[in-house]
C-alpha cells in the first residue's frame, strides 16, 4: 500500500464548561467552542469522519498490511481545513516550537 499522506487537520470541538451559578451573560461569555490542530497520516476523510494515524508502521517482508495506531477520528463537518505537510517541514516545526529559534535541528 502506498503511504498515506501526512497532514495537519484544523478543527473545531465541542467544550464543556463545568462553573455553576452563571448569570446567562456570564454563560454565554464561556460558551466558546475549542480550536484544535491534529498532526497524523490522513487514513480516510469522507462525508460523516477524518482518521488521522499518529503512528505508521510499513509492511515488514512478513506481513500482508501496513499498521496503524494511535487514532484520532473526527467528524468532518467539524474539520475547517486540511493541509498536506512534508514529514521534514512538521520535525522541522516541532523543534522550532521546543527551542523557541527558526533554525532547523542538527542531524
Amino acid at each position: 500500500m502506498t503511504k498515506p499522506p501526512y497532514v495537519m487537520v484544523e478543527w473545531t470541538d465541542a467544550r464543556n464548561v463545568l462553573e455553576q451559578d452563571l448569570t446567562l451573560d456570564e454563560a454565554l461569555a464561556k460558551a466558546k467552542l475549542a480550536h484544535r490542530t491534529s498532526v497524523g497520516y490522513l487514513l480516510l476523510k469522507d462525508a460523516e469522519r477524518t482518521v488521522l494515524a499518529c503512528d505508521y508502521d510499513p509492511a515488514q517482508p512478513s506481513q500482508d498490511e501496513d499498521n496503524y495506531g494511535n487514532l484520532t477520528v473526527i467528524p468532518s463537518g467539524w474539520v475547517t481545513a486540511v493541509h498536506r505537510l512534508r514529514r521534514e517541514t512538521a520535525r522541522r516545526k516541532k523543534a522550532t516550537e521546543n527551542d523557541g529559534t527558526s533554525k532547523p535541528p542538527e542531524a
